[in-house]
This record gives C-alpha cells, sequence and structure tokens, in this order.
C-alpha cells in the first residue's frame, strides 16, 4: 500500500511552482510538470483502471499457481513500475498513465490470492486472528506511506520518493519469497509436530 499512495504524495511536488534564478539572477517560479487538473486525475485514477480487472483473476490464479507467487510477483512488478516512475513521467506522461494501469492489475491480484495462503496455513480456530494481522497491513501502510513518502520528498526531492519506496519493495520481495512457501509440506524449517497439526485442522492434505 505503501507503493499505490507514493504517486499520490509525490505529484503535489511534481506540479508545485517553486523559485529558481536564472544565469541574470532573476528568480522565476516553475514546476516539473504543468499537469491541469484532468491530467492529474487521470494520472492518479489510472492505478484502479488496472486495480478492477484483478480482483477475482487474483484469487483463481492464486489457487492454483501458488499465492506466495502471485503476490510476490504483484509487488515485484508494482516495485519495479514505482522505480521507473520518474523517468516515465520526463518521457511523457502518458506512460506514466501507463506504467500505473499495469501497476494496479498486478497489484489487484494481491488481495484476494492471499487467501489463498490462509487457506493452506491458518487454523480455523487462529485464522481470524492471523488474516486480521495481515489485512491490518492495509491502513498500516498506507499512513505510514503518507508520511514516509512525505518525509522522503522533504529531504530528497520528489524522485527519491519513488526511488526508495520501490527498492524497499524490491529488496521484501525476494526475503518474501525466500521465507514464504505456498504449501506448509514446502516449508523445510517447519517441524512434523507443526505440519500435521496444520494439514489435520484445515483438512489439507
Amino acid at each position: 500500500y505503501t507503493l499505490r499512495v507514493t504517486l499520490n504524495v509525490a505529484v503535489v511536488a511534481m506540479t508545485t511552482y517553486y523559485p529558481v534564478t536564472i544565469n541574470n539572477g532573476t528568480v522565476v517560479q516553475v514546476q516539473d510538470f504543468n499537469w491541469n487538473s484532468n491530467t492529474r486525475a487521470v494520472v492518479l485514477s489510472s492505478f484502479f483502471w488496472g486495480y478492477t480487472c484483478t480482483q477475482i483473476l487474483g484469487g483463481w490464479l492464486g489457487a492454483r499457481v501458488g499465492g506466495s507467487k502471485v503476490f510476490g510477483a504483484g509487488v515485484f512488478v508494482s516495485a519495479f513500475l514505482t522505480v521507473c516512475s520518474p523517468p516515465l513521467a520526463r518521457v511523457n506522461v502518458n506512460l506514466l498513465v501507463a506504467s500505473r494501469v499495469v501497476q494496479g492489475f498486478f497489484e489487484g491480484g494481491t488481495y484476494p490470492c492471499l487467501q489463498a495462503l490462509w487457506a493452506q496455513w491458518a487454523p480455523p480456530q487462529e485464522r481470524t486472528f492471523m488474516v486480521g494481522v495481515a489485512f491490518s497491513g492495509v491502513p498500516v501502510g498506507t499512513v505510514l506511506g503518507l508520511q514516509i513518502t512525505g518525509l522522503i520528498g522533504s529531504y530528497l526531492g520528489w524522485p527519491a520518493m519513488f526511488y526508495v519506496t520501490g527498492a524497499v519493495g524490491l529488496a521484501w520481495v525476494f526475503v518474501f519469497w525466500l521465507i514464504v512457501k505456498d504449501d506448509p509440506g514446502q516449508d523445510p524449517h517447519i517441524s512434523d509436530q507443526e505440519l500435521k497439526y496444520i494439514k489435520d485442522s484445515t483438512g489439507n492434505s
């Protein structure tokens, strides 16, 4: 969710006028992107054009391909495109819009495919708590993302908002793929007793 809201904060700095001193000493007001309100609306809403397309598809793929694979791929693509956002925006706003549509498409599948993971891992009597903790990342990521990206932009400039959050997302994905397995039986660190308990309680064999 931090990856999702980075642009919401950055767009303010990207389109705000700031003073620049030119060669003759004159101070002029400039902005990095001269986007009108309609363009800004398209840029900010384009994420959800792709996001709405994969709500059902994400759960279906998670159940068949594997929740960790689909979830990780979604975050990886989203993080990679976040890093690419500044140069894409400088080339053409349409490229940024297209990248946001793709980002939304891949992120849209992450939310439902988590259910496929919990169906394999979470015993019914513990599932409510586990799912609640997992999905608490939605508001936490949104709130922290808005605050952290704002601080990054204040000290390092708006491009750093994308580079830092995207880099963290990419690093997180590789750790996630190393640790999280689609099925408890694939985890080399789980004990036989834990595996039997999970399999028996979830009814998965």
